[in-house]
């Protein structure tokens, strides 16, 4: 991806050539990682839902530049968060020692 150098006295900075910044690609994260937080509770996720996922987040694809995949992976780390918080911690007692979650649970 092309990116365009700014300096100061102090530090060298890179900035994407797309004008993303930190704010706008945490809220897409976010975004996305809401979505694929569902996808988890189903049971079932694959790159193709979390490309779709980011696609959809972000207004554009990763070939355009509008994310990369390691920002998809941060979002699907968010995403599992998301999901223990939402349905784990929810009801504590449904997942036990003896009673582990199961595809599907939740």
């Amino acid at each position: 991806m092309l990116s365009q150098q700014i300096s100061d006295t102090t530090s060298s900075v890179l900035i994407p050539a797309s004008g993303n910044s930190q704010k706008t690609i945490a809220a897409n994260i976010l975004i996305a990682a809401g979505e694929l937080a569902i996808d988890l509770q189903k049971g079932s996720l694959n790159s193709g839902q979390l490309k779709a996922a980011m696609t959809r987040a972000c207004g554009a694809s990763d070939a355009d530049g509008a994310w990369s995949w390691k920002d998809a992976y941060e979002a699907l780390e968010v995403a599992q968060i998301l999901f223990v918080c939402r349905f784990v911690y929810a009801d504590p007692q449904r997942f036990t020692d003896t009673n582990p979650p199961q595809r599907g649970d939740a």
